[in-house]
């Protein structure tokens, strides 16, 4: 039997590589590291992953169709029976065309392949976020050319004060217009490149809109599904309308966990600091890192003391737990005290109606 705390689903940031340099990227990914995995090292860690019960891994990078053996890592995945996802900013999906020919060979192998791919505003403001001219137009091509071959693509974007003004336009023109399964919408963190650009981050009454926006879209299509990723929330009176499940805390270390592209494992990939890694599996299997007594102690011993900033003293401090620890991280340099919160501004807006 499975103890509470397990790793049913997994994102690996399989190369730090980039073929873009884009301005809001947390993980500032372009070089690959250093110390990066060899085939044979993470063909152990797929392995692993089957070993210790995951589920769903979602493959990150940087770019991670630029590692030359994407296909054995994804291979061996389905093998073992999990849903792997890929994240792609297109680029290397397209070109040449081979990594779409591999993709479809391995979807005739096994049907629990899916590709998520970026789209972060229309072409203006898309190219400029990305950095360069003509990736919204690549981007798009390469969800009509997954599409095409018959893969389950996702719309994946992130949000800020550029692109929330065209969130409908881009649900309307590109997301909804197409037979994609699930459009995820997130916010960024305050990691990386994206400190140079302190001004892209949504306002209270911002955010507030781009619920607004998420619920309006999930009433107005049920495929594609309309995912507010973990970063968006919390406990307020649109919750229900907002997510399908009831959010019960950040599940870094509890239900998730996050492996980097030089084996180091934390609880989630966002939390770009560190201070958060619990192991390595250079040295230890995936089973002995999350066994390990007292990892994970940010999330595993939790108790409503922890809370600080707008969490304190709130009444669903002990099932909310303070948000998202990478959004919490990122702009307070603290866990459990949730910058962005629906329920807190709610009642701070009801509170000045009085």
């Amino acid at each position: 039997m499975r103890s509470y705390f397990w790793p049913e689903r997994a994102v690996w940031e399989t190369t730090l590589r980039c073929n873009l340099s884009c301005r809001h990227c947390g993980s500032v990914a372009g070089a690959a590291r250093a110390d990066e995995l060899s085939t044979a090292e993470a063909l152990r860690v797929c392995d692993q992953l089957a070993e210790a019960g995951c589920r769903h891994i979602t493959l990150s990078g940087g770019e991670t169709l630029l590692r030359d053996d994407w296909p054995d890592i994804v291979r061996r995945l389905l093998q073992h029976g999990l849903l792997v996802g890929i994240i792609t900013n297109g680029l290397a999906l397209v070109a040449g065309g081979h990594n779409l020919h591999r993709l479809r060979e391995l979807a005739d192998e096994a049907p629990r392949l899916h590709v998520g791919i970026s789209v972060d505003g229309l072409e203006t403001t898309h190219d400029f976020i990305r950095n360069r001219p003509g990736a919204f137009r690549i981007a798009v091509s390469a969800i009509d050319a997954t599409l095409e071959r018959g893969i389950p693509a996702a719309v994946l974007t992130t949000v800020n004060s550029l692109n929330l003004p065209e969130l409908r336009r881009l649900r309307d023109e590109i997301v909804f217009v197409r037979p994609v399964y699930a459009w995820q919408v997130q916010t960024s963190n305050f990691y990386g490149r994206i400190r140079e650009h302190a001004d892209w981050f949504l306002s209270p009454a911002q955010y507030q809109e781009l619920a607004a926006i998420l619920i309006e879209s999930r009433r107005l299509r049920q495929v594609p599904r309309t995912e507010p990723a973990d970063c968006i929330g919390y406990m307020s009176d649109a919750e229900p309308q907002l997510r399908d499940t009831t959010w019960r805390g950040c599940q870094a270390g509890i239900r998730a966990v996050g492996i980097q592209s030089n084996g180091s494992v934390k609880g989630c990939l966002s939390i770009l600091d560190d201070g958060f890694v619990e192991g390595s599996l250079r040295r230890q299997t995936l089973l002995e890192i999350w066994d390990r007594p007292g990892g994970f102690a940010y999330n595993r011993e939790f108790t409503p003391e922890m809370l600080g900033g707008l969490c304190v003293g709130c009444v669903h401090g002990r099932q909310c737990a303070g948000g998202c620890t990478a959004v919490s991280h990122s702009l307070t340099g603290a866990t459990h005290q949730a910058p962005y919160c629906l329920y807190a501004f709610e009642g701070a807006r009801q509170a000045a109606a009085r």
